[in-house]
């Protein structure tokens, strides 16, 4: 098990000139189906963020609109945490 301090992240960038609305679509049906429930963030404009719990942590996944190196794309990041995180996850979303 991990020291409770732990905070698991992972990430990755797709390059993207698509229409915002195709992946969040896409990805906000699988989250939907794989049991994540959407949280409010304070620009869904460009974020869409889940969470739910696994084993006993608070996970949680979003997608965002993000440019890299002058690449435009979107991004899916997950993350979790074993302490007390704020409803709307905070730094996690």
């Amino acid at each position: 098990m991990f020291p409770r301090r732990y905070v698991p992240h992972a990430g990755r960038f797709y390059e993207s000139s698509g229409i915002q609305g195709e992946y969040t679509s896409f990805y906000d049906t699988a989250a939907k189906a794989d049991g994540w429930r959407p949280v409010v963030i304070e620009d869904p404009a460009t974020d869409t963020c889940y969470t739910k719990k696994i084993k006993g942590a608070t996970a949680f996944l979003s997608v965002g609109r993000h440019r890299v190196d002058g690449v435009e794309g979107y991004g899916i990041d997950i993350s979790a945490s074993y302490g007390d995180v704020p409803e709307d996850g905070g730094l996690l979303c």
